[in-house]
């Protein structure tokens, strides 16, 4: 009995799972481990599922490769066609894309081990950074046994922001907002240990949160956080 519960209160915080041996999964398809909402347990979701969650409903998705995914309600999911005149537009945002189709593309394009918070700019790997200013604005780095130079660069002007990254800092840099403001579409150029990356900014808006906030980053390729971000403790963890 006690390990029974265990067991459900693990899966409830989001805790990685490795898929049951028998999953008859297909690649693409995500399987439910865990629900309180009418969703199957150990039934397989395709990417062309749109998911509908009512008030205090989640459901754990554990995806062929990578960490299991929580998420919960109220989330309605309704289909979503581009239109053509929009089409670059709807490239950009991954309009038409379900959330499962999301998820497994972030398994796909997972980053790689970071030291960095969720709202924490990784120097060295970032390309996107979704930003929300109340969780301030702070670069971070690898543990480095020597100093640094830190370049950011305008991408439309010759000015430019050039700072010895000591070996011995906590491994953090405040962003220089006084000569590189921040604002949704924001782009600069970061060079560091000889890497220079194309760094945009985008603003997550006020409203969203929960699952809503974790798709929008997911549309705007924040796949570091997004990865950081998922394995969320389960807000209703008492049920």
């Amino acid at each position: 009995m006690h390990r029974k519960l265990v067991i459900g209160l693990i899966a409830c915080l989001g805790v990685e799972f490795a898929p049951a041996a028998h999953s008859a999964c297909r690649q693409n398809d995500v399987e439910v481990i865990k629900t309180s909402s009418s969703y199957q347990v150990g039934s397989c979701l395709t990417t062309r599922t749109y998911l509908s969650l009512k008030e205090r409903e989640w459901i754990v998705l554990q995806p062929k490769e990578g960490k299991t995914r929580l998420i919960y309600g109220p989330y309605l999911e309704k289909e979503k066609k581009p239109k053509k005149s929009d089409e670059k537009k709807s490239n950009k945002k991954d309009e038409g894309k379900t959330l499962i189709e999301k998820i497994i593309e972030t398994v796909r394009k997972r980053a790689p081990p970071s030291n960095c918070g969720v709202w924490e700019i990784d120097a060295l790997e970032d390309n996107a950074f979704c930003f929300e200013f109340t969780k301030g604005l702070n670069l971070c780095r690898a543990h480095s046994t020597h100093t640094d130079t830190l370049i950011i660069k305008g991408s439309n002007t010759d000015q430019q922001y050039q700072d010895n990254w000591l070996h011995d800092d906590n491994g953090l840099k405040a962003w220089p907002l006084d000569a590189f403001p921040v604002s949704d579409g924001a782009v600069y150029r970061v060079s560091i240990r000889g890497k220079i990356r194309k760094l945009t900014f985008h603003q997550v808006p006020a409203p969203l949160s929960g699952s809503y906030e974790t798709e929008w980053m997911l549309d705007n390729k924040c796949y570091r956080q997004v990865d950081l971000r998922w394995p969320e403790r389960h807000p209703f963890d008492n049920n």
